[in-house]
This record gives structure tokens, sequence and C-alpha cells, in this order.
């Protein structure tokens, strides 16, 4: 009978001491890489979607610059363009907007440069004939064209040419627009966005010409070949990842790229290999000294070696998890800061254009109303009606910045939607067909104007992403009562719950692909998308949903895959019809009594509009520059029957502050703001302050001063009208 060996059991502790520890090493190895691996393609992707954003937003300003250089060229001849100073300014005003932006210029149909802003006039002619962006511009009219780079001709610096062909009105090609981005500007970003040496960022046109590129090689060649491995990832798709040698450096690298919008330019960037390498080996020389340490000892080591690993994984899985948090967090934090950048810009953008606005509107109103000469005034009410429009726009800013609190007012729906027609044609697809069904006996409707365009605007671009082949597009309205326990047409029981009275129904209905029952029944929740990465925050419908339920109706999403998509808005009916418009509304005051008013105003143009305005009506005007000046004034007890005070002034008193200290010392003395600013507004109201929104016409501004003399009590003397004054505060 064969004895039994003790010693067996140890061989095979020992073998196991060394295998397992052995595949665990592997294993950890693996997985190690793997998650490196990953992470590489994330950071790459991450990367590439922020060159992405940049380029897109560079490439859309040029865009804006390209529309607007058009426009003003319109009707101009090619000697009135390149002599006319006033087109020169024009152009060096739209160009300082733009840090990116070293030139904006203007070729003839022949390629001879006639206008640019770096030189007025310019000395002789400037051959642009052979550049290839006009080339391609002549060959391609209507698209825009990213020319290779090139030393400018005036600037001598390196530039991007960016042109687009100008057609005349029988489409023939009639010169180019263009622009000079300065490559430094994509330079400096990407040496910014540059986490190692060896890491490498480009811009890249799709016929290999090399745009921009971070770090910058001796001997790079201007053009890369079409066998190289970027050139033919691009000829299969828009976006993507590889790894691959850069035959620029001989660095291997793991690449990401992606097309920038609909122009023939990629970005791309390339993470080094070779630092994830380094830090796989130093995971894998941890993990073979833990499986050393293990494999010293018999089966207790082993053991302990394994638990080791145990713990050493689940916290790879948390520091994973912690990761992968404050990405998250730090996503919401840059989204967050530049929503609140958005905001402060444009709350003094609308501050200064508002003054802007505001004195230009004076200053027609006063030339309309001393002007009789029919064609005269026909251009000042065109030119007041700019003004209008240009407080819209000033609206539309404040409102995606959320900055514009929520103003219901009565609305003719048919004629918004029309106002707005160019707005829609401009945001969806030359394939889309729009059509507008608005009976003429709609009933206007009460609810924030500006929101309630951005809530159509909002409809129609998620109608634009469900059509990508194109379709059709209708907007449809029609008035609907309901009393209870009605059940309007497109609304079930519970968006109609509790709704009664008059409503004005807007139906909104495309030809798209149509949604789900799981996506359908989330569509109205917060930043809930089904687009990828980069394309929508999800947020578009939840504002429609929130708007309408705000304003008092309902909102109902109807679709079925394959059969399209319809969103109903119930809107309730308003008592009173809308206002006019500034150019639509009468330009007579009505009389009333005339008095003393102390104007407070820092801005020379506003004050000398509102000055003029207030002393053609027969009041006498004091200006001042600041809050300071103004109690100056009030505390020598010189006779003011009411005050007149932008809200943001010089000199640390602000015309809430003024408001607040004339109403302490002085209560009975009437006081009026004015500002453009919409929070001022708001904080003005909720004192119960009287306060005028920037741009404000003649006839509002008079008809709140007179309301304000009534309400004092008594009538004081009356003064002669006076000569409006050229410029200047009053003597006080």
């Amino acid at each position: 009978m064969a004895s039994h060996d003790p010693a067996r059991p140890l061989y095979a502790l020992l073998l196991a001491s060394i295998l397992v520890p052995g595949l665990a090493c592997i294993g950890a190895g693996w997985v190690s890489w793997r998650q490196l691996r990953a992470e590489a393609e994330n950071r790459a992707l991450t990367t590439v979607s922020m060159l992405h954003e940049h380029a897109q937003k560079v490439f859309e300003i040029n865009e804006v610059m390209l529309d607007w250089l058009d426009q003003r060229l319109q009707r101009l001849s090619w000697a009135e363009i390149a002599a006319s100073p006033v087109v020169h300014q024009d152009m060096m005003r739209v160009k300082g907007t733009s840090r990116q932006i070293s030139s904006m210029l203007v070729v003839d149909p022949a390629g001879r440069m006639v206008a640019n802003t770096r030189r007025f006039p310019l000395e002789g002619p400037v051959d642009m004939a052979e550049r290839d962006f006009f080339l391609a511009a002549r060959d391609n009219i209507g698209k825009a064209y990213v020319g290779a780079p090139v030393v400018g001709h005036l600037s001598q610096l390196p530039i991007l040419n960016i042109g687009r062909a100008r057609s005349s009105p029988d489409g023939q090609f009639n010169g180019v627009i263009a622009v000079a981005v300065l490559t430094s500007y994509f330079t400096d970003f990407y040496g910014k966005v540059l986490q190692s040496p060896r890491d490498s960022v480009a811009l890249i046109r799709a016929d290999g010409s090399m745009l921009a590129r971070v770090p910058d090689v001796a001997g790079m060649p201007a053009r890369l070949g079409p066998s190289v491995p970027l050139m033919q990832q691009i000829g299969k798709t828009d976006r993507g990842v590889y790894r691959a040698v850069s035959a620029i450096d001989g660095v291997e690298r793991l690449y990401a790229y992606r097309r920038v919008g609909d122009l023939p330019v990629y970005v791309s960037c390339g993470l080094d290999l070779r630092a994830f390498r380094q830090i796989w080996y130093r995971n894998l020389a941890l993990f073979c000294f833990f499986a050393l340490l293990a494999a010293a000892g018999l089966f207790s080591v082993a053991l302990l070696a394994l638990r080791r690993t145990r713990r050493e994984q689940a916290v790879l899985a948390a520091l994973a998890a912690e990761v992968k948090r404050r990405e998250g967090v730090e996503a919401q934090l840059l989204q967050a800061q530049r929503m609140e950048a958005i905001g402060q810009m444009t709350g003094g953008v609308a501050h200064d254009f508002n003054n802007l606005l505001q004195a230009l509107n004076g200053c027609l109103e006063m030339v309309e109303r001393r002007v009789q000469d029919p064609q005269v005034t026909g251009l000042v009410r065109a030119g007041i009606d700019t003004v209008e429009r240009g407080a819209r726009l000033v609206r539309h800013l404040l409102a995606f910045a959320r900055r514009q609190p929520l103003a219901p007012e009565a609305v003719d729906l048919a004629s918004r939607i029309r106002g707005m027609r160019d707005l829609l044609d401009r945001s969806l697809r030359t394939d889309i067909r729009v059509d507008l069904d608005l009976p003429a006996d709609l009933w206007p409707l009460l609810a924030d104007p500006i929101q309630l365009e951005l809530a159509i605007l909002n409809l129609a671009v998620n109608a634009r992403d469900a059509m990508p082949q194109g379709g059709l597009l209708r907007l449809s309205a029609a008035n609907v009562t309901l009393t209870p326990g009605d059940q309007p047409d497109g609304l079930d029981g519970e968006a109609a719950d509790g709704l009664m009275g008059d409503f004005v129904r807007l139906t909104v209905t495309d030809t798209g692909t149509g949604m789900p029952p799981e996506v359908q029944a989330r569509a109205f929740e917060p930043f809930y998308t089904t687009k990828e990465v980069g394309q929508g925050s999800g947020m578009g419908l939840s504002m429609v949903y929130g708007f309408v339920r705000q304003s008092g109706g309902g909102v109902q999403l109807s679709s079925r895959p394959g059969s399209g998509t319809s969103v109903v808005l119930l809107l309730p009916r308003s008592p009173r019809p809308p206002e006019p418009s500034l150019a639509e509304a009468p330009a007579a005051t009505r009389p009333g009594n005339s008095g003393t008013v102390l104007l407070v105003e820092d801005d020379a143009a506003v004050g000398i509009a509102v000055e003029d305005m207030l002393a053609a009506a027969g009041h006498q005007v004091h200006r001042v520059l600041s809050g300071t000046a103004a109690l100056s004034v009030l505390d020598q007890r010189r006779p003011v029957d009411l005050v007149l005070s932008d809200v943001m002034m010089p000199g640390g008193l602000t015309g809430l502050d003024l408001a607040r200290e004339i109403r302490r010392t002085r209560p009975d003395l009437p006081v009026i703001l004015m500002t453009g600013f919409s929070t001022a507004i708001a904080e003005a109201e909720a004192e119960g302050l009287t306060v005028l929104a920037k741009p404000c016409r003649a006839e509002t501004l008079l008809r709140t001063v007179a309301d304000m003399l009534d309400r004092r009590g008594g009538t004081p003397p009356h003064q002669p009208p006076r000569a409006p004054r050229s410029g200047g505060p009053a003597p006080v």
C-alpha cells in the first residue's frame, strides 16, 4: 500500500501560490490596460469636442460677418465701395468686434482687391485672382471656402482667408467678400489645450492642407498626402478615433478627429501613447510586486495577497467612479460659468444698446415732428421701425441669457409668426417646407412674446432634426372656448385639466421620424434628449412646457414612429388688443401740465434727445450727469416739479438709490426712472417706482411725465417751449 505523501498538498499549495498570484497579476494588468485605453479615448474625444466647438464658433462668427458685409455692400458700385470712407469705417467697426479677425476685404470679379480694413484708400491694385479662396468662391457661388495659410499682403501675418462669392441679381459671379483669420488665434488656443508636449492638435482641410498645428515642427509639409492615416479616415467618416504613427514627427499617438459643421475642415487631437504605456508599466510593476510577495509564502500569504488584490480592485473602481463624478461636476460648473458670462455680457450689451436706441428714437421722433416733407418722414418712419427691430434683438439676447423676466402682453399670433418667418427659414433647411394656416379672425393671446417666439423656434428646430430627409412643417391655429369638462382636440384630460375660458390653440406638426412611446413619455423632462453628445441640451421641449404652463395654458405632444409628431399649445386669450409697435404708434402726445424737470442722464446722446422731447412739450429742463449732482440741486431747494433719471450712472449712486433718497427727503416729488436692464425694471417696480424701459417712444415718455405732474396735484406755471439744445447738460 503506497504511503500518503504529506508534502504533496504543500507542493500543490506552493504551485497554487505561484499560479494564482501570477494569473491575478496578468488579469490586473489587462484590466488596467483596458481602463487606460478607455481613458485615453475618452480624453481624446473630450478634447476634440472642445476643439470642434471652438472652431465652429469661429467660423460661425465669420459667416455672420460675411452676411453683414454682403448686406452692407448691396446696391453699391465697385467705385463706391473702393472710395467710400463710411463703408471702410463700418467694416473697421465690425472687424473690431472679433479678436481673431486680422482684416476684412472685398475683391471685384477681376480679382482686384478694392477694400481692406487695414488700409484706406488702397495704394494701387492688389491682385488676388490666383488666391485659392478667390478661385474656389468663383466656382462655388454661395458657399464659404477656407483658404490655405498665407502671409497677409498688408498685415504680413500668417492668416486664413475665408471667402464667399457675391452674386448679382441674375445669379452671376460678382466678386468675393472675405475675412482674414489669424492662424495664431487657433495655435494660441491649441497651446493651452495640450497637456503634454508630445501631444498634438491640428486644424486640417479635407484636401490635406494643414491650416494650423501645435506643436509646430520644422519642415512640416503644407499638405498631407492621401496615404496619411488621417486622410484615409476622413475619406470614410466625419468623426472617429484611430491609432497611428505621425507622418510629421514620428510619434505614435491615439487620434480623435471631427468635421467642423458642414465645412470641409477637420479638427484633430493626438495623445502620446507612450505616456499611457508608462502609466501602465508602473501599474503592472506594482501588480507584479504584490504577486511576488504573495508567491513568497504558502497558503496564508497567498490568501492575504488575494484579499489585498480584491481591495485594490475595489479602490480602483471607487477611484474611477470618483473621477467620473468629478468630471460631471466640472462639466456642470463650466456650463454654469459659460451661461453666467453670457448673462453678464448680454446685460451690458442691453444697457449700452438700449441707450443708443433711446437716443436714436428720440432724435427720429423730433425730426418727424418738425419736418413736413413726405419723403423725409417716410425715411424717419423706416428708421423708427429699425429701432423697434433693435429693441426686439436686445430682448432676444436677454431671453437667451435668462435675464428677461416673464412679461405677458397681448400678442397677435398670426403677425408674430409671419414676422419670424425669415428666422424660421434660416433655422430650417431648404428641403423643409413651411405651411402656415393662421385664420384672420384669431383672438389675441396673452403671453410673453419673446418666450412665445423661442417656444415656436424650439419646436421648429426639433422638427427639423426629426426630418433628416426633408419634409413639411405645418403651423396652424384656431380659437377654442372651454367650459368645465371640455377636452380640446389634441390635449388629453391631464393636459387640459382645470382649463376654462377662451384660448388660442397653436398646433405644430412635422412629417418626421416620430417618437416611440418611451421617448414620448419623457420628452418634456429637463435634460432628456435622444441627440448625440454636443448636439442638444435636452432643455428645448421642457422650456416650451414650462412657458406654456406658466402662461396659464396647456401643452400636449402626440407622435408615432414613422408618422411624424404634433405638438399642441393652448394659450389664454388676451382681454385687450395688441399694442402698436414703435413704428406704428401715433407720434402726437396729449396736452398736459408743464413744469420743471430735473433730468439725470450721463449719456450725452440720450440726454440731448430726451431734453429736446421735454422742451418741445413745454417743460423747463435742467440736466445733470450723476445722482450726486441731482441731490446737490435738490439740497439747494431749487424749483423742481419732477425728477427723470437713468438707473445706471457713474459716481456710485444709481437711479434706484437716488429715488429712495428723494422718497425719504421729499416724498411729494415724483420720480420716473429709465433703464435698459430688465432686472432693474423688476426691482424698481417691486418698490412701487415708475419705470420706463429703453428704448421709449416720445409719446410714452411725455404721457408718463404729464400723468405724474397731474397726480402730484396743482398745475405748475406753464413754461413756453424753447429751441432744442445742440448738446451738453443745461446749467443748474
